[in-house]
């Protein structure tokens, strides 16, 4: 089972219309798109600097989702693999990780492969422990996530921790809570 990580694991407070606004980046374009897109070598870098930035001071605000905690001792009870894709930069990556006491298996960042929704990530780790898309399960809170599995060939879990999505029906399942996510896996022993 991969993990996205914001709003899935932690909180994030990250405001994206800053984000876009400090960078230049149209409100209807994807920011990370829009960074790999600049031309001039020293802008990039400085949009990739600011954003970065944001992103760490976001990380050093993060806390742990009720319910994770129990979800992936669960997991690891049954011996299901666990990793995590993110669109964070490694460093804030880190930092909100340690900072929840979360570990994994493996960590893939926007600096190991490109960002959800290419499901590139996702792939990586279901060839490293030796499954196919379908017999792995992404996690997430947001449509890259579920985008990126379906990319992927994956089953996909939408948590709705914050109220389902209008296109939340693109999920396998959805959950509003890990107590009903657990609840899920559980009563099918993660095996479907």
């Amino acid at each position: 089972m991969i993990f996205d990580m914001d709003g899935t694991l932690v909180t994030s407070q990250l405001d994206f219309v800053a984000m876009r606004k400090a960078v230049g980046c149209p409100a209807e374009q994807d920011i990370l798109t829009y960074i790999d897109d600049i031309a001039d070598d020293q802008h990039r870098h400085q949009a990739i600097a600011q954003i970065e930035s944001m992103e760490l001071e976001d990380a050093h605000q993060s806390e742990i989702i009720d319910g994770v905690a129990e979800a992936l001792a669960c997991l690891q009870q049954q011996d299901i693999r666990t990793a995590v894709v993110t669109r964070n930069c490694r460093a804030a990556t880190d930092i909100k990780l340690q900072k929840a006491g979360l570990r994994f298996e493996q960590v893939l960042t926007r600096e190991c492969a490109p960002a959800k929704p290419d499901p590139t990530a996702l792939l990586q780790i279901a060839k490293s422990w030796s499954l196919t898309p379908q017999q792995t399960i992404y996690v997430g809170d947001y449509l890259h996530d579920i985008n990126a599995a379906i990319n992927a060939g994956m089953r996909s879990v939408l948590m709705t921790l914050q109220g389902p999505p209008d296109w939340a029906h693109d999920a396998t399942w959805q959950f509003a809570s890990y107590a009903e996510f657990l609840a899920f896996f559980n009563d099918r022993n993660c095996s479907e």
